[in-house]
């Protein structure tokens, strides 16, 4: 009679513990088949393989027949409790080693909480193993906008894999440091600047907080970038008590609808904040979210241009130049500087190369006795926005 049996000593199970082998089992692993009681002979003689692990040199070796699986695992459940005490290096490796199964217990879940230690501390080539997980679904959820993210975030580290996994897979490619896309063109979005606006407009909102009694509120402006994310300035979506506003929404274009989002990140030293849709979500009207250029690889005298919503007036479109490259401001903060006049409204509006690839986020201009000094503005650099979307 058929049955769902252990995968390992094939005897009937149920997820949970096997009996017949102790091994830790969901319902994805039971296989259906008829049991075979003898398939392991007396379980009591089987001996432990002897797992030898080299960090250096990345090797591991078996050097005993594979056992099967015991409910306890001590390899396993040390290097599961001290994913994070491992150099990033080491920890990539590891990943490997769990994802494909050689020398230890394949584990996908392992494996991909070891490539997110490995990569949140800059080991840039466990970004396209994490794209990898997400793809497919191994040891997380499947979701191929989250690999395309990852993807995207090796591409700015010029990793290789994920530059050409992005040209083959998504027709996105990589010229000097700029994310661009073949499927609309091949030079940026559009060559035609005002095209290039019409089409960016799909992606950039207008950002509305309120309390929950609406009696206080602010208005902002904020960019969906790819992984389906909203990413504004955090003073835009603050209270005066320090906490996001318990009702925010999102307006795409001139379009009336809004779109409830929920804060799922804010760093105000940084004055990033990261919004994640509740609900339904803007359509995709050209096939993709914005892309981020890498704000270290734009100089002095580049064409910029941003898009915001100026005085809650709707979304406008400030044009020119950055006066100066990616530095430190006076608060400790990574932001590039352009010519550009911003008003309240604009904070937290993508800024633009003349591709079309966010740069930046406009956070404030440069005033004194209420009056601003000439047409200057500053912009936090995509760098710090897609650091701590990587850490969601």
């Amino acid at each position: 009679m058929l049955t769902k049996l252990c995968p390992y000593c094939m005897t009937p199970a149920k997820p949970g513990v096997c009996a017949g082998c102790n091994a830790e089992l969901t319902e994805r692993d039971l296989i259906v088949g008829e049991a075979d009681e003898n398939a392991f002979g007396d379980s009591k003689k089987k001996t432990e393989p002897v797992i030898s692990i080299s960090l250096a040199s990345g090797e591991i070796t078996v050097k005993s027949e594979k056992a099967k699986p015991k409910k306890t695992d001590p390899l396993t459940d040390m290097v599961r409790s001290g994913i994070d005490n491992f150099p990033p290096k080491d920890a990539y490796k590891l990943g490997i080693a769990y994802y494909s199964g050689v020398g230890v217990e394949q584990d996908y879940k392992l494996a991909h909480d070891l490539f997110y230690s490995a990569a949140s501390r800059g080991e840039n080539k466990a970004l396209f193993n994490l794209g990898e997980c997400a793809r497919e679904g191994r040891g997380t959820e499947q979701d191929d906008e989250q690999a395309k993210f990852y993807y995207l975030l090796g591409a700015d580290k010029s990793d290789e894999k994920c530059i050409n996994t992005l040209k083959v897979r998504y027709g996105i490619v990589v010229d000097g440091g700029c994310l661009k896309s073949e499927k609309l063109g091949g030079t940026g979005l559009s060559g035609d600047f005002v095209q290039l606006v019409d089409k960016l407009y799909t992606n950039v909102v207008e950002v509305h907080a309120s309390s929950r009694s609406n009696c206080t509120g602010s208005a902002g402006s904020g960019a969906i970038v790819v992984g389906d994310y909203v990413v504004t300035n955090s003073h835009v979506i603050l209270s005066g008590n320090g906490y996001p506003y318990e009702n925010i929404s999102i307006q795409v274009g001139d379009a009336p609808h809004r779109y409830p989002v929920r804060t799922v990140a804010y760093v105000p030293h940084e004055d990033v904040a990261v919004l994640a849709f509740t609900g339904e979500k803007p359509p995709l009207v050209y096939g993709e979210r914005l892309l981020m250029r890498s704000a270290l690889t734009v100089k002095a005298g580049e064409d910029v241009f941003t898009i915001g919503n100026p005085n809650n007036m709707g979304l406008n479109v400030s044009k020119g130049i950055v006066s100066r490259a990616a530095e430190r401001d006076n608060m400790g903060r990574m932001v590039l500087r352009t010519d550009m006049t911003i008003n309240h409204g604009n904070s937290g509006g993508p800024l633009f190369d003349s591709a079309g690839n966010v740069v930046g986020l406009m956070t404030y201009t440069v005033s004194a006795g209420g009056e601003k000094l000439g047409d200057m503005s500053f912009a936090v650099i995509s760098d710090t926005v897609t650091d701590i979307i990587r850490k969601i």
